[in-house]
């Protein structure tokens, strides 16, 4: 606070104490500290030069005012950031008729500046711009879907909009809004040139074997307890929940072994193919891959795509923890002796497997849970200068691996040497059990 008194003859004040509102009195608050001052004056310019001359350059040059003349007359103190008022302030004639406090505190009470002061006119409020501004919602791109199949579901409507919309760009959110034949769809797009794409190829289209009217959505795109998002738009081998397991959600009753086979092989090598029935019935599967870069593919180019008369439903599935870790993105510089010493932190490592063709590699434990730390703790991680991709793998998972190896003429002794050390100690266990 500053307390301003004439007949004191300091220099670095100006005008009477008449001229400070009572809260100020007391105060012996500096103005140099490298903090804005905060001044009541009645005036409405004098204390504005007052100010800058008393703050350092940044914060002169960063520092804006505005003082409503309302509030004045009504003896309320405002001070407001906004540098652009600033401006305004400086290029007034009037206020650059002011002299400067050393001049001031020398005149007389008819000063120059008492006088230019006393005939200013205040800026009209219309040039006085709002001391805060309230964050507007991010502009949306959005459809509005009307004349929906009034016999279906919420959940089935939101399905079938994105699938439906989604050929046309990146679909953010699927919102299902009212009841009955009140109800509407909004799907809004990530582009513009998304929205614009949906809206002409909508005429006349067909929707649950209604005909359905697509308008432009003007509103934002708010959050809904009634929505659907897919998953996040950054589906690659670096996805927090990325596996080389592919789930497949929604299957035809009479699907097979073969119908997956014959359909996902083209995104990469499979390992296994596990289908859940429920009586007899198949309800879900879970399909292995080779790596993960394949279930990228799987669920880019197939979710949403029929099989039969259903729409499958993709996405990574839940790997069940092994004693054997997998890795991907290795680079060349890597060597065994490198990654059993980077691994034993997590356990005693039984061995290190290293396809170097591939950049891949098997790192196995004795004990499950010093591969679900190692897991835990290197996914996302970079070893040797890359960022791998990491994963659990079975023993079907272990066999492709050496099998790829054989083909591409590495060694593999050690994994027939690791196989009949387990077999082994198999036959060690079970003669133990044995009474």
């Amino acid at each position: 606070m500053v307390e301003s008194d004439s007949s004191d003859g300091d220099t670095g004040t100006t005008g009477t104490r008449e001229d400070v509102s009572d809260s100020a009195r007391g105060s012996t608050t500096p103005l140099n500290e490298g903090k804005t001052p905060r001044i009541y004056f009645r005036s409405s310019r004098r204390w504005l030069m007052l100010l800058l001359e008393n703050t350092g350059g940044p914060v002169r040059m960063g520092l804006g005012l505005f003082f409503s003349q309302n509030a004045v007359e009504k003896n309320i103190s405002l001070v407001t950031i906004s540098w652009v008022t600033l401006l305004h302030a400086l290029t007034c004639p009037s206020l650059r008729a002011i002299p400067s406090s050393d001049s001031s505190s020398s005149s007389s009470d008819e000063s120059p500046a008492r006088s230019v002061q006393s005939t200013a006119v205040p800026a009209p409020a219309s040039q006085l711009l709002p001391s805060l501004e309230k964050d507007e919602p991010r502009k949306s791109f959005g459809i509005k879907v009307q004349n929906l199949p009034v016999r279906s579901t919420d959940t089935s409507l939101k399905d079938g909009l994105f699938h439906e919309f989604k050929k046309y760009g990146k679909v953010t959110s699927v919102q299902i809004h009212g009841a009955s034949e009140e109800r509407y769809g909004l799907v809004f797009f990530r582009q513009q040139e998304d929205q614009e794409k949906a809206l002409n190829a909508s005429k006349g289209k067909l929707f649950f074997g209604m005909q359905i009217e697509v308008t432009a959505w003007i509103g934002p795109e708010t959050e809904s307890e009634n929505e659907f998002r897919p998953l996040d738009e950054r589906i690659d081998e670096f996805h927090p929940k990325a596996t080389r397991t592919l789930f497949i959600g929604n299957l035809e009753k009479t699907t097979t072994y073969h119908d997956l086979r014959n359909i996902f092989q083209r995104f990469g090598g499979i390992v296994d193919i596990d289908i859940k029935k429920v009586n007899g019935v198949p309800q879900y599967a879970f399909l292995q891959y080779c790596d993960i870069a394949s279930v990228c593919k799987a669920i880019k180019k197939m979710d949403g795509e029929y099989l039969g008369n259903n729409r499958l439903k993709l996405g990574f599935g839940k790997s069940m923890p092994t004693n054997c870790v997998w890795l991907d993105g290795l680079s060349t510089n890597v060597t065994d002796q490198y990654l059993t010493r980077h691994f034993c932190r997590y356990g005693p490592v039984v061995k290190v497997v290293f396809d170097r063709l591939k950049g891949m590699a098997l790192v196995l434990y004795n004990e499950i849970e010093y591969a679900q730390a190692a897991v835990k703790e290197t996914k996302g991680r970079k070893i040797g200068g890359n960022k791998i991709k990491v994963d659990f793998a079975n023993r079907e998972s272990q066999l492709a691996f050496y099998h790829s190896m054989e083909k591409t003429g590495q060694d593999i002794r050690d994994f027939y040497e690791m196989l009949a050390e387990r077999r082994h100690r198999r036959a060690k266990r079970i003669l133990r059990i044995r009474p």
